[in-house]
């Protein structure tokens, strides 16, 4: 399975020139498994949060064409520019919506990747990503406890009890050669190393849920802990 371990980023599919720019949806969407992708993040204030598409929603279509896998919406971005305007059609909840979309440019200074004040307050929003980062910190540990994850992703819950979308928890940790994804919920958590070589495929750790790990390589779990110790200290509880 290639790329964002089922997830698409969907910040900027192809280079253009720098007149033209990066187009960007501020987006990231996964599949659920029974042909559809369901939008896992939705940048802050970025085009899709202002085109009000949320978390949970699924796409049906973009433009009229149904969109099936991550694979072709990737493809409708790839071959889209700075200011296209998009159609999007969305299911959500028992509706079916239309919203549309206008192409960011990814050259331009963009939001990141968080839950959106339109649906959370920003006192639990910073809640909710401590959170988050303290299950990474967890699995930094050489034996970690997954009854310890199972405690934070509830507290997530009971944070955002209307999450419908089933990743509580989705972070990226940027690297030089490779980038790595951590996603999950209370049952299933799953990291995967993202490699920029296209020709080198995916490692995936199931850390929770059947076949799991008992944890990370080390080489792995130095780089989150590194990764973390340059985030202030309300994010990051060291164990050690």
């Amino acid at each position: 399975m290639r790329k964002w371990i089922g997830i698409l980023l969907l910040a900027g599919a192809s280079l253009c020139t720098a007149e033209e720019g990066i187009p960007y949806a501020g987006m990231a969407a996964m599949p659920t498994g029974d042909n559809k992708l369901i939008v896992t993040e939705v940048a802050h204030r970025g085009p899709a949060d202002q085109a009000g598409i949320n978390q949970g929603d699924y796409v049906l279509q973009i433009d009229g064409k149904r969109i099936q896998n991550r694979r072709e919406l990737k493809a409708v971005f790839a071959a889209s520019r700075v200011g296209q305007q998009l159609e999007f059609t969305l299911q959500r909840k028992d509706y079916t919506i239309t919203r549309t979309l206008t192409m960011g440019n990814r050259m331009t200074p963009q939001p990141v990747f968080r839950p959106s004040e339109r649906h959370l307050g920003e006192d639990r929003i910073q809640s909710i990503i401590h959170r988050q980062y303290l299950i990474a910190a967890e699995l930094t540990q050489e034996k970690p406890n997954p009854e310890t994850i199972r405690q934070y992703f509830k507290q997530i819950s009971e944070l955002n009890p209307e999450h419908a979308y089933g990743t509580p928890c989705y972070l990226i940790f940027w690297g030089k050669h490779s980038n790595l994804i951590l996603v999950g919920s209370e049952n299933s958590l799953v990291l995967t190393e993202d490699f920029h070589d296209k020709a080198r495929p995916d490692e995936k750790y199931r850390l929770m849920g059947r076949g799991a790990v008992p944890q990370l390589p080390p080489n792995l779990r130095v780089r989150i802990r590194c990764h973390l110790e340059t985030l202030p200290s309300f994010f990051y509880i060291s164990h050690s």
